[in-house]
């Protein structure tokens, strides 16, 4: 069965009319991998995403597309924060910690991903 993300890449490969091979060798991995990364038993590596957008040649939109289908297949999630000033630290780690134990209902997650982007919106603004 394929995660959303495998469904997103299968998507845009076929409508590029591109066998799993094809993409697998311009990705410089074997199509086994490849496979394994879109039925989700394997989990989506570093840099995968972005290497496919350049790969597919994705615009904007289909970009955020599969970000978000990554997103969404992905089980864990790894952060690094070295660079980062000791409160953003503690923020992620306060995230890493509470969140998945506080099962969020759907209103809350989508309020909580809302916030998230006005956070960003601010961060930008004072950059």
């Amino acid at each position: 069965m394929l995660t959303p993300f495998g469904k997103e890449v299968r998507k845009h490969r076929i409508e590029q009319d591109m066998t799993l091979k094809v993409m697998a060798d311009g990705l410089d991995v074997s199509s086994a991998l490849l496979s394994s990364i879109e039925t989700g038993k394997r989990s989506i590596t570093p840099g995968l995403v972005d290497r496919v957008v350049n790969f597919l040649n994705l615009d904007r939109e289909g970009r955020f597309s599969l970000q978000q289908a990554a997103d969404q297949s992905t089980q864990e999630f790894f952060l690094d924060v070295s660079t980062k000033g000791t409160e953003t630290r503690r923020a992620v780690a306060a995230f890493a910690r509470d969140v998945p134990d506080m099962n969020l209902n759907q209103d809350q997650a989508q309020k909580f991903l809302e916030f998230i982007e006005t956070l960003k919106s601010t961060a930008k603004d004072h950059a």
